[in-house]
């Protein structure tokens, strides 16, 4: 009787279904879609200052005070608001003599110089180039860095991201179509970004009493998303 009961329950063992056969596995199609936006800058940022020598780091350091001194005054008349007027650089450094062949000491100290730059911020772009040229007038000796930006970017963002969108979406339906399958729903959604290429301002510096010409070219903003959908 024992063995005949035992039969049955052996063979229903081996046809019941194991727990990792019972899932399903999907099929899915991922596609990364780009997107860009353009939209004109609307703020402008200058990295100017001034930089001095002396024989001593006391004497350089007078000398940037009163020049920088000069500089931000210029700023601040020519309608800058405080807030706009950051410290980027101040740095003081010794200057070497020329080491000579076979040296052992170190190279003797010459003097000394004095970098001080302010990051400075235009809101009003059809003012940038007169501030420029106020700026170099009152005694700033470097322009190292001219930018523009979009004090609100989020607008411009979500079109790129829209835009990102729209090209995953036309991607998989391509894709599907080539290969036979049908999209179902998504299951995710990745979203990535970034800056696009945007244009290279050329600035040209003249030293003379007409504005400097300035050219803010277009702010182009760069997005991305990642998309899974389910393939039937």
């Amino acid at each position: 009787m024992f063995r005949a009961l035992a039969a049955p329950a052996i063979a229903l063992a081996l046809i019941l279904p194991s727990p990792l056969a019972a899932q399903e596995t999907l099929a899915t199609l991922t596609v990364t879609g780009q997107g860009t936006a353009s939209a004109i800058p609307d703020t402008g940022h200058i990295r100017a200052g001034v930089e001095t020598t002396g024989k001593t780091a006391a004497e350089a350091l007078a000398a940037n005070n009163a020049l920088a001194t000069r500089v931000i005054a210029a700023l601040k008349e020519g309608g800058v608001e405080d807030r706009d007027i950051q410290t980027g650089t101040l740095r003081v450094s010794p200057q070497y003599g020329r080491a000579t062949s076979g040296q052992v000491q170190p190279p003797n100290i010459l003097g000394y110089s004095v970098v001080n730059e302010v990051i400075v911020t235009i809101r009003d772009l059809k003012t940038m180039g007169a501030v420029l040229d106020q700026v170099v007038q009152s005694g700033a000796n470097r322009i190292n860095a001219i930018s523009f930006g979009l004090e609100d970017d989020q607008p411009v963002r979500d079109q790129a991201r829209r835009a990102a969108v729209a090209d995953a979406r036309r991607a998989a339906a391509l894709l599907a179509e080539a290969a036979g399958v049908k999209l179902k729903r998504i299951l995710s959604i990745t979203v990535g970004g970034g800056r696009g290429p945007g244009p290279v301002p050329q600035v040209q510096m003249r030293m003379a009493a007409e504005a400097v010409p300035i050219e803010a070219g277009e702010q182009t903003l760069g997005a991305s998303v990642t998309i899974v959908w389910e393939i039937e």
